[in-house]
């Protein structure tokens, strides 16, 4: 017994003189405590988390493209195409595209973003109009893209004298206007419109035919009834079209047209380089032909 005894306290003081040794030789604040089999280090671990978050919230992917600058925050969230900018050199034709991803889960925002050819030179892009009215001045609005959506922009002169959204009215600014490219005449037919009832059969008939898209003002058969006659000269039309239909779900487009103003092409024929930046001047996207 007397043997145990001893035994016993022999480990014990081992075990004290251990530990007082680990303590004074630095005990937990040693780099070999922090040691071990982590499968990832915790401070690369957090790094990874970050750079892992950062791509989600810039709406990364697993590609890359390496370009001419320093990418922004919202590169992959938006693409740039050339349009016709590699083989048009009259401004009024000459337009690229940029398209925000379908992916996207906010609004981008592109007035402020930026445009530069290969030569240095920039131009912004600006505001433009939500609902907009040939031959007014019309509010300005700030321009952005919802998911999925793109914008033709254009190097010259608005022909209606303003960038807009496209809605499901506007094909009857290709009646008296040239757009690039042009817009879809898919304006709602004249005769779905709640017509007067004083209009007779010849008048309704008169007024199934009249193309999408189309005013009447200038075919109206000699015919057809006075009332007749001013009612399809003086409401079948933009304006009206936007007053019955505005409040229709489908009114508005998934496009944009912007105009830059310039009476130059901007987009060499030849080689060119096309850089889209945010406002901060970071590179989005870049393409080259």
């Amino acid at each position: 017994m007397e043997e145990v005894e001893k035994d016993l306290i022999y480990t014990i003081l081992i075990l004290i003189g251990l530990a007082l040794v680990w303590y004074f030789t630095g005990g937990p604040s040693r780099p070999l405590a922090n040691s071990g089999p982590f499968l990832k280090k915790p401070v690369e671990q957090h790094q990874q988390e970050i750079l892992y978050r950062t791509k989600e919230e810039a709406g990364n992917s697993p590609t890359s493209k390496k370009g001419p600058g320093r990418d922004s925050a919202f590169k992959y969230q938006a693409t740039l195409a050339v349009g016709s900018g590699a083989r048009e050199s009259s401004p009024q034709k000459e337009y690229i595209e940029i398209k925000a991803s379908s992916v996207n889960k906010k609004f981008l925002l592109l007035t402020g973003w930026s445009l530069k050819n290969k030569n240095g030179q920039e131009v912004k892009i600006g505001k433009g109009s939500y609902l907009p009215f040939p031959a007014k001045i019309n509010s300005q609005q700030i321009i952005f893209l919802k998911p999925g959506e793109k914008a033709y922009v254009v190097t010259g002169e608005s022909p209606i004298g303003t960038s807009f959204r496209v809605n499901k009215c506007a094909g009857y600014f290709e009646e008296f206007q040239n757009f690039y490219p042009p817009l879809a005449k898919e304006c709602p037919p004249a005769s779905e419109a709640n017509t007067p009832g004083y209009l007779d059969g010849n008048c309704l008939s008169f007024i199934n035919s009249i193309p999408k898209c189309k005013t009447a003002s200038d075919n109206v058969p000699l015919e057809l009834s006075g009332s007749c006659r001013k009612y399809v000269t003086q409401k079948i039309n933009y304006q009206t079209c936007v007053q019955n239909h505005k409040n229709d779900s489908d009114f508005y487009g998934k496009e944009w047209r912007i105009y830059l103003g310039k009476n130059k092409e901007l987009w060499n024929n030849g080689k060119e380089t096309v850089i889209l930046s945010d406002e901060n001047g970071k590179m989005i996207d870049w393409q080259t032909y």
